[in-house]
């Protein structure tokens, strides 16, 4: 996920990719449960730009660990770097209403089964 930072879609294109190299345990287990529309037909993406605010200054964005544009889902990990933008992300998606919001904190496969379940 990615900091509140007003960069161009170059900038923020890189650090997706990077994020998406880089990907934790956690979110490797999960991708393999969401990718190619194995989640009840629905496209997820990953580590995706959520661009929320564009001014002179630049683009204000997101990286959503997991999104589905279908049904405007947006699934974050938990790990140490989502404590400081939990706010953000609350007041960004739940309250202006634009996406729905899962937070899932799991540190074993077995966590997972429920959720890729419902």
């Amino acid at each position: 996920m990615g900091k509140s930072n007003y960069l161009d879609i170059k900038t923020i294109k890189k650090h997706a990719r990077e994020l998406r190299r880089n990907a934790t345990d956690s979110e490797k287990i999960l991708w393999e449960h969401l990718r190619n529309r194995r989640l009840s037909g629905y496209k997820f993406l990953r580590q995706h730009p959520i661009i929320y605010k564009a001014d002179f200054k630049g683009l204000n964005y997101f990286l959503a660990d997991f999104y589905c544009y279908e049904k405007k889902v947006v699934i974050e990990l938990d790990g140490p770097i989502h404590e400081e933008t939990l706010l953000a992300l609350l007041l960004i998606f739940f309250f202006l209403k634009k996406f729905d919001v899962v937070f899932w904190n799991c540190d074993e496969q077995s966590e997972y089964e429920p959720f890729v379940a419902q």
